[in-house]
């Protein structure tokens, strides 16, 4: 974990290197400024997890240090030096974000408690560096997908969240949006080929992220990528579900006579798993795709059933019925009658429109 001490007196920042443990907490100091400007400088190229810095100093005070830091957004964990017990001063320090408001001189007991702060943070910090460590392995890439398939754009902003990506230095927060960037582009090759109409190329995207300065632009940058290509996944899926649905009525009406017309047979054709092919027709219809192939069977033999020289069984068969009895049973479901009390009611002239009477 970095650290960035701030004081003009130098007593004081000696006395920190010494009297903390700094080794043991798994730390090292980045930097001394003797004013605010100065440690400015140093937080805007160094990214230190913290800074003790004092209120009075020259050129630039402690209190307007921690409103450019706030306003900046450089994160990191703020202790606040005091030659007075000042409750305004406290005040508008938490406004800032600062947690922690320690009143000099320092005794041990401040120096003890600024010791177990430090380690607490310091362990949480090497927490958060073992969750992003493990995030650039290989799974990086299956999580990256899995999350642009099924349009979960909460991985990303967990991926790139603020407090846990300032953990990482501004190269490897470079390097991690590089790696996103490139999968987003191949996903999108894989969805859609003409995917660079609406995202440029690849090269031209990557010269744009690396123009960026600070980690924050970089990470609402590619925030910014990942939602767009989930809105553009989510567009071609809804494409691809249209022609899907459009596949399978075609091929109902075309192959209503086959026995073997069923939810399976259809995804076999489709190279589609059967939930999937029942799920993205259920949801564009509103109907299960069983009840659609009866549903256009039924039809179909209302049609056939006002020619009188076509036999009950023969309507039967071209339908892909095997049974005639059962088809009987089916169309008096459907209907509320059999197939014969249908065609009797048509030759007594009872009227029709659409197929019913």
């Amino acid at each position: 974990m970095r650290v960035l001490l701030v004081d003009d007196d130098i007593i004081v920042t000696k006395g920190l290197r010494q009297m903390i443990p700094w080794q043991q907490l798994n730390t090292h100091i980045v930097g001394e400024a003797r004013n605010g400007s100065e440690a400015l400088e140093i937080a805007q190229n160094h990214h230190p997890d913290l800074i003790i810095t004092d209120i009075k100093m020259p050129i630039m005070d402690g209190l307007e240090l921690c409103r450019q830091i706030h306003e900046q957004q450089i994160d990191t964990a703020i202790v606040l030096l005091s030659a007075h017990e000042d409750f305004e001063y406290a005040r508008q320090a938490m406004q800032y974000g600062v947690q922690r408001y320690i009143v000099k001189p320092i005794t041990r007991t401040d120096i003890e408690q600024l010791t177990e702060y430090i380690r607490g943070l310091s362990e949480r910090k090497h927490q958060q560096h073992d969750h992003y460590t493990s995030l650039f392995g290989r799974e990086l890439e299956q999580c990256c997908i899995e999350a642009l398939q099924t349009g979960d754009m909460p991985f990303f902003r967990q991926l790139f969240d603020h407090q846990l990506a300032a953990e990482l230095p501004p190269a490897e927060i470079k390097a991690l949006c590089v790696r996103v960037l490139n999968l987003l582009f191949e996903f999108g090759e894989r969805i859609d080929q003409g995917h660079q109409r609406a995202f440029g190329e690849l090269d031209g995207q990557l010269h744009r992220l690396l123009e960026l300065k600070t980690p924050a632009e970089m990470i609402a940058w590619i925030c910014q990528q990942c939602e767009s290509m989930l809105v553009h996944a989510s567009e071609k899926r809804d494409d691809r579900q249209h022609v899907l649905v459009d596949y399978v009525k075609r091929h109902v009406q075309e192959h209503m006579s086959d026995p073997a017309l069923s939810l399976a047979s259809i995804a076999d054709q489709l190279n589609r798993s059967p939930a999937y092919v029942s799920a993205v027709f259920s949801q564009s219809t509103g109907m299960k795709l069983g009840s659609y192939i009866t549903s256009i069977r039924m039809e179909q033999a209302r049609r056939l059933l006002l020619h009188p020289a076509i036999p009950v069984y023969m309507v039967s068969e071209q339908l892909g019925f095997q049974d005639a009895h059962y088809f009987a049973r089916v169309f008096k479901k459907q209907e509320g009658m059999t197939p014969s009390e249908y065609r009797n009611l048509y030759l007594n002239g009872a009227p029709i429109s659409g197929g019913r009477p």
